[in-house]
């Protein structure tokens, strides 16, 4: 069997990405950040803290899995496209803008600061994801030049250094009560929970290795990722700051065997899938804004130490809910927008790339 990687997206790639998308949106549910529902799951009874916690177990290697599968097939490449990252802002700061437009219409109370402040690029993602896409074909130099065996070295040093040891020090350090600043090798402070450059860089080369090395997993992946998911469930009672890290050494096994469970899925290709899924990145755009407006109207906290029918009900309802105005708000924005991307067209660096080949940008 060739180890080369085709650059058409087959539909099992497609609704991967679809089913990462809800679990970034049950994520979102359960943020503590957005007092969601884990932030009152201390004092719900125990059969509904036992489904959180399971709903974010099952759902954490959302990120890391988006991140494997651009190195899946980006690992090759030689050249990236400066217009992608430039049409990944756009639809960031452009949705974000409209949204908060409305949300000032509906609430008739105007501000300035913040439409200015909804034209700041602030995600996160968009950051660390555009850094490693603009650096790919520097980062494919590496793994073009390691042999099998040097290559199997890499990537396992690469664990080590940016998952085992900060999932180790950080993790046994906050169980123990123990200071383990200026102990990682990713930060003086830590492992930034995996929210960093290095853990991107790390889900990158995964998913670059698992192309070059043709891994398939068979049916051993779904194992793979039901057991790495008790562990992760298993460890959010022990500790939870740490063992829903992104770095977590088994949150990128599971990352890893939820990418290869969809790789080995043989199925044809669906225009319907692959239709939706062009929508995945406006919908992680938007549905941030959707499930603060449902927590305005929802009583989360109540919600969380209700009967457990009830939050199982609550939870999926609004997830589907939230996918599908999510869905409707990109086809109708990205429409909208058209004028303002023929615009963009005409800018002769937009479109330039940036290349190892003997022609730069």
């Amino acid at each position: 069997m060739s180890n080369t990687v085709t650059s058409v997206r087959s539909s099992n790639f497609e609704l991967m990405r679809l089913f990462l998308i809800l679990f970034v949106i049950i994520l979102h549910f359960n943020d503590t950040s957005r007092q969601g529902a884990l932030s009152f799951v201390q004092n719900a009874p125990f059969a509904n803290k036992c489904f959180l916690y399971l709903m974010e177990s099952l759902t954490i290697c959302a990120v890391n899995t988006f991140v494997i599968l651009s190195g899946y097939f980006m690992t090759r490449k030689h050249s990236s496209n400066i217009r992608k990252v430039i049409d990944l802002f756009l639809t960031l700061v452009l949705y974000h803008f409209l949204l908060q437009i409305g949300s000032e219409i509906y609430h008739q109370n105007f501000s300035i600061s913040k439409i200015i402040g909804s034209l700041i690029p602030s995600n996160y993602y968009a950051w660390l994801y555009s850094t490693v896409f603009l650096l790919a074909p520097f980062l494919n130099i590496i793994m073009d030049k390691l042999e099998n065996n040097k290559l199997d070295c890499f990537i396992v040093l690469l664990l080590i250094l940016f998952s085992i040891i900060p999932s180790v020090f950080d993790f046994l350090g906050s169980k123990m009560n123990i200071e383990v600043g200026g102990m990682s090798p990713i930060s003086q402070k830590g492992n930034g929970k995996g929210f960093t450059l290095c853990n991107f860089i790390l889900c990158y080369y995964i998913g670059g290795y698992l192309s070059r090395k043709c891994v398939t997993g068979n049916g051993k992946a779904f194992l793979t990722y039901v057991v790495s998911t008790f562990v992760i469930f298993i460890g959010l009672f022990i500790n939870r700051s740490h063992a829903l890290d992104y770095c977590n050494i088994f949150v990128i096994i599971q990352a890893t065997s939820f990418f290869l469970m969809f790789k080995n899925l043989n199925i044809k290709k669906y225009d319907l899938i692959n239709t939706l899924a062009k929508s995945v990145w406006g919908i992680f755009v938007i549905h941030g804004y959707l499930l603060n407006i449902y927590s305005k109207f929802e009583n989360v906290e109540q919600l969380t130490t209700d009967s457990l029918t009830a939050l199982v009900w609550h939870l999926f309802a609004s997830v589907v809910v939230v996918l599908i105005i999510s869905l409707i708000l990109d086809k109708i924005f990205s429409v909208c927008l058209k004028p303002i991307h023929y615009v963009v067209d005409k800018i002769v660096f937009v479109n330039k790339t940036i290349s190892t080949d003997k022609k730069v940008i």
